[in-house]
């Protein structure tokens, strides 16, 4: 299993985006994104709730993914 990062940066990708609209349209900064992406950062609850929705994704994704980085 991917790391919550790089599964965001896997669906950004998809979508065709940068990490600047996502920012915009997430109202964080491009910055977050990229410390997010890179697994510097772990994303809030919150972010991870609204990504989730905007792209349609499943937050059980995210939970699998948020525990195996915890783990690691």
């Amino acid at each position: 299993m991917i790391a919550i990062g790089e599964k965001i940066k896997e669906i950004r990708k998809d979508n065709n985006m940068t990490q600047r609209q996502i920012g915009n349209l997430m109202t964080v900064s491009a910055s977050y994104i990229s410390r997010i992406e890179s697994g510097k950062e772990k994303p809030t609850e919150m972010f991870i709730k609204l990504f989730s929705l905007i792209f349609n994704v499943s937050m059980e994704n995210f939970i699998k993914s948020k525990n195996k980085q915890n783990l690691g």
